[in-house]
């Protein structure tokens, strides 16, 4: 069976205390670069999502400062820092306020962003769960964000089988 699920998942942005300039976009006003460690937490619910899975294929985020968005790009494992960053360029954190982050994996996903809230459109058309993750009210820090993913979707396979393929067998229900 392929399922087609088309979901919209409303992860609300939290209001800021301080106006948040968007100087962080083209060059940055803390010198703090934005990166993801390398130890984040991957659900173990479906084994086809693993941390080495994320590694080889990244994951998309998207990062708001406000109703800034600073970036919505893939991210990518850099071997050299052990750390994930994003592909386009190096953004970095804003010398005063905080900043919300929103990820999803696989990095195929796009993350929509209206009115400093962030959604997720998604259609199942493969084998790999959808896992998504928000770290909110993050400030300019030295050290790398842990992100930890959460299972949004998961795809499960119901097969029948009987004893006599020559017939056709009706399904009435599946649970689980």
């Amino acid at each position: 069976f392929v399922f087609t699920v088309c979901m919209t998942l409303f992860l609300a942005s939290c209001a800021k205390e301080e106006a948040v300039s968007a100087d962080i976009v083209d060059g940055g006003s803390s010198g703090k670069a934005i990166a993801f460690a390398d130890d984040f937490v991957v659900t173990k619910a479906y084994a086809g999502n693993t941390a080495v899975q994320v590694r080889e294929g990244g994951f998309k985020a998207a990062c708001l400062a406000g109703d800034v968005t600073v970036f919505n790009e893939k991210v990518a494992y850099d071997e050299p820092s052990s750390a994930y960053r994003t592909v386009s360029k190096v953004y970095f954190y804003p010398s005063s306020g905080k900043v919300d982050f929103y990820c999803a994996f696989p990095a195929s996903n796009t993350i929509g962003i209206s009115g400093g809230a962030a959604t997720l459109p998604y259609v199942q058309d493969s084998d790999t769960d959808l896992l998504v993750a928000r770290r909110t009210d993050i400030g300019a820090a030295d050290t790398a964000v842990v992100i930890s993913f959460d299972h949004a979707l998961s795809l499960i396979h119901f097969k029948a089988e009987g004893s006599d393929d020559a017939l056709t067998y009706k399904v009435k229900s599946v649970s689980i």
